[in-house]
């Protein structure tokens, strides 16, 4: 009966060391009879360490988001600024027919006639010495309208998706606390 005792103890014992090496190592992990076990600090700078790579993640991708955003938004400009230069162009005068455009004008002149196209509304023609070259189509008030609702989904599909990245760092930084809050009360 004493050398069973005496085993158990001396089980104990070791159970207790492996135990004190776990909770108070620095690093590394700690050999059992099962494998090698993670120390509690090991543990702490594995998790702080995944942490930290999904917070540069989360920002990464949200820097991503912005400049997608900022470049959207400089596409908008751009077609803002063509819009308003074709404008001044436009204002050398709308005929009803090529024909009518080209007697009205000379060489090198600009004159613009109604589009056949739903998805248009005016022609932009050049008079040359024989006829006239078509410059550029103007979109109607209906296909801006259709592609500002469509630009307007996009940025609310990308806001969305901000507004659910921030959720999930949300997340992770309570998983931190949570954890800090267990390692502290010797869990």
């Amino acid at each position: 009966m004493t050398a069973s005792l005496n085993s158990r103890v001396a089980q104990f014992e070791a159970d207790v060391t492996l135990t004190h090496q776990l909770v108070h190592a620095a690093e590394g992990s700690v050999q059992t009879d099962s494998g090698p076990l993670r120390t509690f600090a090991q543990l702490q700078a594995d998790i702080e360490a995944e942490l930290n790579a999904e917070v540069v993640m989360t920002s990464a991708v949200q820097s991503k988001l912005d400049a997608e955003q900022a470049a959207a938004s400089a596409a908008a400009d751009a077609v803002t600024a063509e819009a308003a230069r074709d404008a001044a162009l436009l204002s050398v005068g709308v005929y009803p027919d090529i024909a009518a455009g080209q007697a009205a004008t000379t060489a090198g002149q600009y004159f613009s006639v109604p589009s056949p196209d739903s998805a248009e509304h005016l022609i932009l023609y050049r008079r040359s010495a024989v006829g006239a070259d078509e410059v550029k189509r103007y979109p109607s008030a209906a296909a801006l309208a259709a592609a500002q609702a469509t630009a307007s989904s996009v940025q609310l599909a990308m806001v969305s998706m901000a507004a659910s990245m921030v959720s999930t760092q949300a997340e992770v930084v309570e998983m931190r606390n949570d954890l800090d809050a267990a390692i502290g009360a010797g869990l």
